[in-house]
């Protein structure tokens, strides 16, 4: 079977369209780029505090049973009293430095309902367990990521200025090939260079 020949057409074009036409498409390129560094950006720092918590939960599932025991003996003996209704016995986590601090404390009612500041009775603390520290070089990284994808988009932006000066340099090397095309371009264009010094020179003053 006899394959059809494949149908070029031919049409005539402003050289300096498909400049525009490829300056167009970088600019493009590059925005998408930016927004990419972008959506990273703001991935990393919803991923971050998540991350943190779970740091948090983690903890808060490994109480001490030790203080757990004590917390729930300070709890019936509440229970049994007359401040029943206006003291609460509760255990309280806090992280800091790679450490879970487990405080019990007692937290009193005023009259309104609201509760003081809690007065500690016993205090543990237990350093990070593995899922921990698995999840806090996990945060590392992400911070890294984050640091990298700043940078990233910072340097995609800055090539965004840099767009005049790249389609000058185009539109020069499109000049400059149709310039060499005939002896008198290429000889106007070597005795324009021959002389650059002295434009820069003008340019200057």
């Amino acid at each position: 079977m006899t394959q059809e020949p494949a149908i070029i057409t031919e049409i005539d074009y402003d050289k300096h369209d498909v400049i525009t036409v490829a300056m167009a498409k970088i600019e493009a390129k590059i925005r998408e780029n930016v927004r990419n560094s972008k959506s990273l950006i703001k991935d990393l720092e919803e991923a971050i505090p998540k991350a943190e918590k779970e740091i948090e939960n983690i903890g808060k599932k490994n109480i001490p049973k030790g203080l757990l025991t004590k917390e729930d003996n300070f709890k019936k003996v509440i229970a049994a009293s007359k401040l029943g209704k206006n003291v609460v016995v509760k255990i309280i986590c806090d992280i800091h430095c790679e450490n879970n601090i487990y405080n019990l404390k007692i937290f009193k009612f005023d009259a309104n309902g609201n509760t003081k500041e809690g007065i500690t009775i016993s205090s543990e603390t237990i350093s990070f367990s593995k899922d921990q520290i698995a999840v806090e070089k996990e945060i590392a990284k992400f911070k890294e990521q984050k640091i990298a994808a700043m940078d990233e988009g910072i340097r995609w932006k800055s090539k965004l200025n840099d767009l005049p000066a790249a389609e000058r340099q185009m539109r020069g090397v499109v000049v400059e090939a149709e310039l060499k095309k005939s002896k008198t371009g290429q000889a106007l264009l070597n005795v324009i260079m021959a002389q650059y010094e002295n434009s820069l020179k003008l340019l200057e003053m």
